[in-house]
């Protein structure tokens, strides 16, 4: 049974202070990947470490990185840990002590960021790991032969102590590429190394590729066929990329052109917006109802009144096998994390059940994230677990709403300031030469101001005329206007 939901198109849109990647299979927005230049994410990134005190109540410690919070390392973790020779410390490092650590997860809420001690250095074909020996290969790469052949090209060119992952975008590489990019990570850590040596903790060592590459390489697998851009730069970028990567010419990256937005033209600002909806419609006429806690998401499975099957077991189990593709869909696209329980519609047999698993287990086969599926509780619940990396898109794109007592959400101040700067382009597009003014809600404006001000002065300086910002008390917080603004003499 194939994967479903291989990416075959990204979208990028650029705007000022902001970069979407729209992930699409088949037409269908899989996963939206959001960088803001005023909340970059530290995935990725290697820093020298200090050891700081143990963090209160749990089994872990911090680790100071230079950064406004402490990292968070996990008690297990410190035992293979790094010093600043890349030498692996005898015992668990104490208070003061520096240590190569690699975030793993960005800080959310009240959380600082994770960090672990096993480094890895991502390429497209492969992973680089200095402080995890031996050759692994990815589960995906199902093929003996292929699988035979990779070991035989890479074992022999690992130093001890060193290890790699295949990626399964490896599968389709030629050896020398494999050894090409092995080479580059090496000579990576390498210079990473050096930096340790010459510096004093805490520190940044390394940063992982800009955005646009890092989805490239991530995200970009065998069955990327196009990559749209809504910039001649991000054309540039996403071609310098993939030439990297030794696959010009595999892959046809094209500008978008015309009046409509690139998101507008895919449709993918409506899959969003259905995306942070609870109610999730199956083409049965079932539905997926999804709800989010802090510590779990579930998801119900309902079925329509009339399935037009003459008995229930048949209309349950064709409606699970349909949610449980949605599921997966669904769960990458919002970016749900940590424990989810599903409740499927009952199923009597064990053999019913063990369909409905296999389908999960081969729907969520092309997620990036680690997921584990548990399986069916005695009350029935299936439950599974996805490894938290970024906060969810909800969280991306909404905040809690005041009026209602956190009952309900509606879009962020930022996110709406990040709209504003993108409809004002579209605007000077349509007519160069007027002054242009945003009328808004008091919280955009001051995200305007605050947040999103290094955005809009850039596109100030792209327009050569500064924006009129004015609060406009009857609007709510997702209504703004682009208005002429008076002129400088008027």
């Amino acid at each position: 049974m194939s994967v479903p939901y291989e990416i075959d198109e990204i979208l990028v849109s650029v705007s000022p202070g902001e970069t979407r990647a729209a992930l699409v299979a088949e037409g269908r927005l899989v996963e939206l990947l959001l960088a803001r230049e005023a909340k970059a994410s530290l995935v990725g990134s290697i820093y020298l470490g200090r050891v700081g005190k143990p963090a209160p109540g749990t089994d872990a410690s911090f680790i100071e990185l230079g950064e406004a919070r402490a990292g968070f390392l996990a008690r297990g973790d410190a035992k293979g840990v790094l010093n600043a020779f890349g030498q692996r410390h005898a015992r668990s490092p104490s208070e003061g002590e520096a240590v190569l650590v690699q975030v793993t997860q960005d800080a959310f809420g009240r959380k600082g960021a994770r960090v672990a001690a096993t480094l890895a250095l991502p390429g497209h074909w492969l992973v680089f790991s200095p402080s995890r020996p031996g050759l692994a290969i990815s589960r995906r790469i199902a093929s003996a032969e292929t699988r035979a052949r990779l070991e035989a090209q890479l074992t022999p060119h690992l130093a001890e102590g060193e290890g790699a992952v295949v990626r399964t975008a490896g599968e389709t590489a030629d050896g020398a590429a494999l050894l090409d990019e092995l080479v580059r990570l090496r000579g990576l850590w390498q210079n990473i190394l050096g930096d340790a040596a010459r510096t004093r903790a805490p520190a940044l060592l390394h940063a992982d590729a800009d955005g646009l590459e890092r989805v490239l390489r991530d995200h970009g697998g065998p069955s990327l066929r196009r990559v749209y851009c809504d910039r001649r730069e991000a054309v540039r970028r996403a071609e310098d990329a993939l030439a990297r990567q030794k696959r010009a010419g595999r892959v046809e990256v094209a500008l978008h052109q015309g009046p409509e937005p690139l998101f507008a033209r895919h449709e993918i600002d409506e899959q969003i917006a259905e995306a942070l909806e609870p109610v999730v419609p199956l083409p049965s006429g079932g539905s997926l109802v999804i709800g989010t806690l802090e510590a779990l998401s579930a998801i119900d499975v309902n079925t329509a009144r009339q399935t037009g099957m003459k008995r229930f077991e048949e209309a349950a189990l064709a409606v699970n096998l349909e949610a449980a593709a949605e599921i997966a869909r669904q769960v990458r696209l919002r970016n749900l994390a940590g424990l989810i329980v599903i409740d499927f519609l009952h199923m009597e047999q064990a053999s019913q059940r063990a369909r409905v698993t296999d389908a999960l287990a081969n729907a969520f086969a092309g997620d990036p994230a680690g997921v584990q599926l548990v399986g069916f509780t005695s009350l029935g619940l299936f439950e599974l677990t996805r490894r938290r990396v970024r906060e969810s898109l909800s969280d991306a794109l909404t905040e809690s709403c005041e009026a209602c007592r956190g009952k309900g959400r509606l879009a962020s101040a930022a996110t709406v300031a990040y709209e504003v700067l993108r409809a004002v382009e579209r605007a000077a597009r349509a007519a160069p030469s007027a002054r242009l003014g945003v009328v808004a809600a008091a919280p955009v404006i001051a995200a305007l101001e605050g947040e999103a001000r290094p955005a809009r002065e850039r596109l100030e300086r792209e327009l050569a005329a500064a924006l009129s910002l004015r609060v406009g008390p009857s609007h709510r917080r997702d209504e703004f206007d682009i208005v002429s603004a008076p002129s400088a003499g008027g």
